[in-house]
């Protein structure tokens, strides 16, 4: 395993990760206006202000995740987080690429006008109009939550109307992620003449089958009064009450996303006392837009999230073929770390064909969240018999083992003597309101009579507080297995904790004669044992063309180029990112590889990032050398390939750092700076990572002082 030690000078050049997008938007000035009824006949097109937006890949996905795709979903998910906290310079529309975390700003769009209504009526046995599995926090409020989904299986083919009305359209379905209805002592209606007026609020993204939006819809539900400036009025019929809805500002635009794409959609909403925002991910690329308003407050009463895929507006449906099943994962962010209530409720009136399915899902990570599962069988006894509540398991947080040496009695083996052994351990934490830690101990015995326990029940230790482990608990714990013999014993004690502890083992020896006097001390802490797991870096290949510099005109005309490329794996930010260095030179030149004029030139270089481990984490070292160059000078139009994973090649390098690379020199016609550069080939890479980095304190040794 080769690693290399880089220190870290200030560079200018372009950081790359393949796969993944963000954009972001900050609303301004007036909201639209549009009138809307149950009994209007609305135009079918759900994007009336196109403008062109950077596409998004769209790719069908397998139906089942390998670990290595969860493994990247996990990455890619870490830093969608860390964006939803990085500030947006402007109000507008912004974009972002992983794992650049600066915004770049794109064109913004107008939302589709259509309402996407509440549930009203009773509910049927399908998903929506009121039925759902819902995540509800167990205390406080929800400032965040996350719409995903963990398998989408059987499907091939989803229709439905836009806005309720027209023909069926294939790909014609909303993702909502919805709010519960709120009062917050009136806040959420000001104006309202109706006590009982409730806010709601709708994080959207609604497709119709040539292209996508996201948007943020607020309602105040039986306003019962003209509307306020700005906001929309909806009746449904045979009702007097009257209901006001407006969208967010600004929209982003994505591309049209075909439910084979379902797996990889993501929708995430965020509110606050200032302002609402939003995340969509499509799997290739996300956008997010920040709200600057706070139209209903929120805030001040959200806590219970719903998640489906739904109809397009107008309390239609989305019609998904037989044989269909989707798992879904609701994410909800309150303050704590418990699993959340399942609420069999729903909120949105806008439906699917599926139903609520047995088994329920297994518990998995990320939570806190609410699995449940939903297929066009149905059969669930109710929707919560149908979801899991997963707590959140902090990934940084694998139990950390201490291994302390002990020696007890007079083992035979070691000088006449009698050996003493106490292990304290210490809970670090000062503040007295903390809530306590725990640890489990087991103990692995030495020869003659080897063998260890099992892990035994948790041990609280409270804030600043001290637990001691002595010989007499050693050995009463090893005689529970038949290990010790009741006056000596040798080997380890095993303490497991999540959380980080103070060890410290002290030994003593006393002399066999009467009295017994201690003739030496020593103390030892103990540190944690941080577990060292192996991933593996799939095979991938990116495309690198450097940009054109100098004078010269971008055609090399047959003269070369001649091309120097240069790769170096390097470990960075306190080993905990593992990154590819790569820069490439190709400049005009004859067969010798003296420069030509007119001297054209492509020169630059990027950073890509293979791998980031968790925080708490470093990576430890890879299977594969740290540096890979390539020289040579180009004599045609044609591509150059070096494989360097040929055992037939006088090439083959089994520990090269890149498999393939594939070189563009010259072409016909103009290429620096446009055709000129490499695709890259990353091999299959071993990583070897410790999950946690605790500090490395020295050890303390005393010797006692002669007695008279």
């Amino acid at each position: 395993m080769q690693t290399m030690s880089f220190s870290h000078p200030a560079r200018e050049h372009r950081k790359k990760v393949l796969g993944i997008m963000i954009a972001a938007a900050l609303f301004s000035g007036p909201l639209s206006s549009v009138a809307a009824s149950a009994q209007s006949n609305a135009p079918t097109s759900a994007n009336p202000a196109a403008v062109p937006v950077r596409p998004l890949e769209t790719t069908s996905p397998p139906v089942a995740l390998s670990a290595e795709e969860q493994q990247r979903r996990q990455k890619r998910e870490e830093w969608e987080q860390a964006m939803q906290q990085t500030s947006l310079p402007k109000k507008g529309c912004f974009e972002a690429y992983y794992p650049n975390k600066e915004w770049r700003e794109v064109p913004c769009i107008t939302a589709p006008p259509y309402p996407q209504l509440p549930r009203r009526g009773p509910s049927a046995l399908i998903v929506g109009n009121g039925n759902n599995a819902s995540p509800q926090a167990p205390t406080g409020l929800i400032s965040t939550a996350i719409g995903s989904f963990d398998s989408v299986t059987g499907v091939t083919s989803e229709s439905g109307q836009i806005n309720a009305t027209g023909p069926m359209v294939a790909d014609a379905y909303t993702l909502q992620l919805n709010t519960n209805f709120f009062t917050n002592a009136g806040t959420a209606c000001p104006g309202s003449p109706n006590p009982a007026c409730q806010g709601w609020e709708q994080f959207v993204f609604a497709n119709d089958g040539t292209s996508g939006s996201v948007f943020i819809q607020y309602w105040m539900l039986q306003y019962n009064t003209t509307c306020p400036a700005g906001w929309n009025s909806f009746s449904f019929p045979g009702s007097t009450d009257i209901y006001c809805f407006r969208n967010s500002t600004n929209a982003s635009g994505v591309p049209n996303q075909p439910i084979s794409n379902l797996v990889n959609l993501k929708l995430s909403g965020t509110v606050s006392m200032g302002s609402d925002s939003y995340f969509f991910s499509a799997g290739g690329g996300t956008v997010a837009t920040a709200s600057g308003d706070n139209s209903v407050n929120a805030a001040a009463g959200w806590n219970i999230a719903e998640f489906a895929v739904v109809g397009n507006a107008g309390g239609g449906q989305a019609n998904f073929n037989n044989g269909s099943t989707i798992v879904t994962r609701t994410r909800i962010v309150y303050g704590g770390t418990d699993k959340p209530n399942c609420v069999a409720a729903g909120f949105t009136g806008e439906t699917n064909n599926l139903s609520f399915a047995p088994p329920a899902p297994s518990a998995s990570q990320p939570g806190p969240a609410l699995i449940s599962n939903t297929s066009s069988a149905g059969g669930a006894l109710s929707d919560c018999a149908a979801a899991t509540a997963v707590a959140n398991i902090d990934d940084d947080q694998t139990p950390m083992l201490y291994r302390a040496k002990f020696v007890c009695g007079q083992p035979v083996g070691l000088a006449i003597g009698r050996y003493f052994t106490v292990i304290n351990v210490h809970n670090p934490i000062e503040d007295a309101s903390a809530k306590p830690v725990s640890f489990t101990m087991k103990v692995a015995v030495a020869p003659p009579n080897q063998g260890h326990t099992q892990f035994g029940s948790s041990i609280v230790v409270a804030s600043d507080d001290v637990r001691e482990i002595s010989c007499v608990d050693i050995i009463r714990e090893a005689n529970g297995a038949n290990l010790c013999s009741a006056s000596s014993c040798e080997g380890f004690v095993v303490i497991e904790s999540q959380a980080e502890l103070d060890v410290t083992a002290i030994y003593t020896a006393a002399n066999t004669t009467s009295p017994q006097q201690v003739t030496t001390l020593h103390t030892d802490r103990v540190l944690p044992h941080c577990p060292i797991r192996t991933e593996v870096l799939p095979e991938q290949t990116v495309r690198f063309v450097p940009p054109k510099v100098g004078g010269g005109d971008a055609d090399y005309a047959g003269h070369g180029p001649c091309v120097d490329f240069r790769l170096a794996l390097r470990l960075e930010d306190g080993n905990k990112t593992l990154a590819a260095h790569y820069r490439m030179h190709a400049f005009e030149c004859d067969s010798s590889g003296t420069p030509q004029s007119d001297f054209t030139t492509a020169k630059g270089e990027e950073e890509l990032i293979l791998m980031v481990a968790s925080p708490r984490g470093r990576i430890l070292g890879y299977n594969v050398n740290s540096t890979k160059s390539q020289s040579y000078i180009d004599t045609n139009h044609s591509n150059d390939d070096f494989d360097y994973s040929d055992p037939t090649s006088i090439l083959f390098d089994p520990v090269s750092p890149v498999k393939k690379l594939s070189f563009v020199g010259d072409t016909v016609g103009d290429e620096a700076g446009t055709k000129t550069g490499a695709s890259i080939t990353f091999p299959a890479m071993r990583v070897e990572l410790e999950t946690c980095t605790p500090a490395r304190p020295t050890a303390q040794s005393l010797t006692a002082p002669s007695r008279p």
